[in-house]
């Protein structure tokens, strides 16, 4: 949207610039086919708007760019930067203001290498210098965490821990041209005066009088040790302290200073027997950063920990906070993220569920008043490009109610303006229902509502056509397009399918001699099924161990619907062994979704005494049609496979592998993959081997114990090998 727009509808909405800064907004740039990802990493809350900072790349091809986007207080976009140091992607971790000339300093990370890069920006965001002529000449492995503030002496610390060689660098640069003055290193076994066989560093943060305060978790004999460390401003070793009592075993997340120069750390403490319960807790310090306590804001499940903490005006807290029940973690559940309020005492007062899109995580959050906070990170449909997703909450820390395919009242045919072509999608709709809406305002502002089982002929769904959320498309409609005329909004849209929806079989184990259940899953994260009624197919299971007559299709409950409020029927086909199944709802409601529906029986039979090694036996499904509530054609892909009996998995016609959880929570995950997984490696961020394991005829995993962070795991199959990153968290 062009930027003098925006800012005039803004001017439109708003009777003042006061009124305009309480309205929640939010900001969500998607990234493209070429580099999917994105994620805002830090804010800053500045006099005249917000900045904030982050980045966009892909993995694979270890290619990025940094972005900077500033914001007024209404969310209006002011400007926005791109920053790329080639051949590279850019893992942002700070971004802090240089108070001398009103610039900008952003710290990062480069993968692959894992070496640091800096940049110093004008106030309008155009880069002045980067570190490449001194930092590209560090070794690999050489950054894990990364900070650059300005010192005392108006030069610049770019603050680097290095957790595979054990050690803190200062690399103190000009603050006019970047080039490197002086190095001052600290050997983490100097500072903490133990032996050391590994370090954690979570968090870097810049102290008002010059100085630096870091928190690191460091593995020493038998133990950890888990520390705050203060460098003062002439970047000496000032201070040491415990976060909290020596053996706590507590996993750090994010250091905080509070406005009366004390300071508190976010995080998860094991208190499980047998270290499998993990709780959000907060270490508080005093002025001389010296732990004090724990606070404790638990969460609603059996584990929890805390992202970012912010302290408002008054002193009260707003932080992030992850719940999981410690057996399975999956971002897409509706109650795995919030963002809670405390009062000074850190006693919970409210707490808001962020459930914007299927899969949400937040990566910070800061006050701008007492009734105003920013938070931000990213929002994705898994196989789809990210959103580099920046939030704010309006008049007593109100949320928008809706960010991703929303409703404006008045855009009937959700192009992102009020205009005459609304008229005409009105006229086009004219007659059709659907849900009512809960809130039924025809203000200009976003509005959640459900998918309707109707569409335009453009494939705009027909909730945005009912202007005034009665549920109903009729003239009551053209009000809010004459109330809302030549008024504009982002139009931004999640994805919800990508092709085909795939119909396979996942098989978790191995054929047995016996009774045989194959589950049978229907869509996958990237194409799945926007809306379905029905779905009819024969399922067959050939081979000369297979006896035909148990040969029969289950349907079980599943995204379509509870089995006992659905129609289904399995026929056993004579003489050969197949089955021909049918599953339809009752309720005129089209079911979205996808995953196992169902499962194919058949009894493998221990022929020629047992001798059945060897044996193949082929899965496929003939004659598949699918439907939603008015009858329109889905279009199914369905996947043949082969299986050998009673052993493993040994052919198939696809290369498709699926990893789950992922994020990881415990030590056991799941990967399934229709063709024979010969071998796994599993590395870590710093490229170094931390597990492997061949021979695998199992889709169950038992990983070893890993620290949290993110893994690379290089999944090699009869046909070659995928790289899969996974994150491991509540560890």
């Amino acid at each position: 949207m062009n930027v003098n727009k925006l800012i005039l509808f803004s001017l439109l909405v708003a009777s003042t610039t006061v009124v305009m800064a309480q309205d929640p907004w939010v900001y969500a740039k998607e990234a493209t086919d070429v580099w999917p990802g994105a994620d805002a990493k830090a804010a800053l809350v500045l006099d005249d708007g917000i900045l904030t900072v982050g980045e966009m790349g892909l993995l694979d091809i270890m290619e990025g760019e940094v972005l900077m986007v500033k914001t007024d207080m209404s969310g209006a976009v002011l400007w926005e930067q791109s920053h790329d140091k080639p051949g590279a992607l850019e893992v942002v971790n700070r971004i802090t203001a240089v108070p001398s000339d009103g610039g900008f300093l952003v710290a990062t990370m480069l993968i692959d290498g894992y070496r640091p890069w800096f940049f110093k920006t004008d106030a309008e965001g155009n880069m002045l210098w980067e570190s490449a002529a001194w930092s590209d000449l560090l070794g690999e492995n050489t950054a894990s965490q990364t900070l650059a503030y300005q010192l005392p002496t108006g030069d610049i610390a770019c603050v680097v821990a290095n957790d595979v060689f054990r050690q803190i660098n200062i690399y103190t640069v000009d603050n006019s041209t970047g080039d490197l003055i002086s190095t001052t290193t600290h050997t983490f076994e100097d500072i903490i005066g133990m032996s050391l066989f590994s370090a954690s560093t979570s968090d870097i943060v810049n102290t008002a009088d010059g100085g630096f305060l870091f928190a690191s978790r460091f593995g020493v004999t038998d133990s950890f040790a888990n520390m705050l460390i203060e460098i003062d401003e002439t970047l000496a070793l000032a201070s040491t302290s415990n976060i909290g009592l020596a053996t706590d075993n507590f996993f750090s997340a994010q250091i905080a200073l509070r406005a009366d120069g004390s300071l508190i750390i976010t995080g998860a403490k094991n208190v499980g027997f047998f270290g499998d319960v993990f709780q959000a807790s907060i270490a508080i310090f005093g002025t001389d950063y010296n732990f004090i306590n724990y606070a404790s804001p638990i969460g609603d499940l059996f584990n929890s920990t805390l992202g970012e903490i912010a302290q408002t005006p008054s002193g009260n807290y707003k932080l992030i906070r992850y719940n999981y029940d410690g057996v399975s973690f999956d971002p897409a559940t509706g109650d795995y993220l919030e963002i809670v309020s405390m009062n000074a005492a850190f006693v919970e007062t409210d707490s808001a569920i962020i459930n914007y899109a299927p899969y949400n995580l937040l990566t910070f959050i800061t006050a701008v008043s007492d009734e105003q906070y920013i938070t931000g990170g990213m929002a994705w449909v898994i196989g789809e490009p990210n959103y580099y997703l920046v939030v704010a909450s309006g008049a007593g820390g109100a949320l928008p109610a809706c960010i991703f395919n929303c409703v404006w009242p008045g855009d009937a045919d959700n192009s992102g303006v009020a205009d005459m072509d609304d008229i005409l999608a009105i006229g086009l709709g004219y007659g059709n229902t659907g849900d009512v809406r809960d809130d039924m305002s025809i203000d200009w502002y976003a509005h959640f509502t459900n998918e309707w089982a109707t569409a335009l002929p453009s494939g705009v769904n027909n909730k945005y056509t009912d202007c005034n959320g009665d549920g109903i498309i009729n003239e009551a409609d053209t009000t809010a397009v004459s109330n809302n005329f030549s008024l504009e909004h982002a139009v931004y849209s999640l994805k919800t399918a990508a092709g085909e929806v795939p119909l396979i079989f996942a098989p978790i184990a191995p054929l047995v001699i016996g009774e045989n259940a194959v589950p049978i899953l229907l869509g996958n994260e990237t194409d799945f099924v926007d809306a379905l009624y029905g779905l009819r197919f024969t399922a067959f299971a050939e081979g000369e161990s297979i006896d035909a007559t148990t040969v029969k299709v289950k349907f079980n409950d599943s995204f379509i619907g509870d089995a006992l409020d659905l129609l289904s029927l399995s026929k056993t086909i004579n003489d050969i062994p197949a089955a021909a199944g049918a599953v339809a709802k009752t309720d005129h409601v089209n079911a979205t979704g996808y995953g196992e529906i169902g499962t194919l029986n058949f009894v493998v039979i221990d022929n020629i005494a047992g001798k059945v090694e060897g044996s193949p036996v082929s899965l496929r499904f003939e004659n598949i049609r699918a439907i939603d509530v008015n009858e329109n054609e889905i279009s199914i892909a369905p996947s043949d496979l082969s299986l050998e009996s009673p052993t493993e998995i040994v052919n198939s016609n696809s290369t498709s592998i699926h990893l789950y959880p992922n994020p990881v929570t415990t030590n056991e995950i799941f990967i399934v993959s229709e063709n024979a997984i010969e071998s796994i490696e599993l590395f870590n961020m710093y490229g170094e081997s931390v597990y492997s394991r061949g021979n695998i005829s199992t889709t169950k995993i038992t990983l070893p114990d890993l620290a949290n962070g993110q893994y690379m795991i290089n999944v090699q199959t009869a046909i070659g090998s995928e790289a899969i990153m996974i994150s491991v968290l509540g560890h």
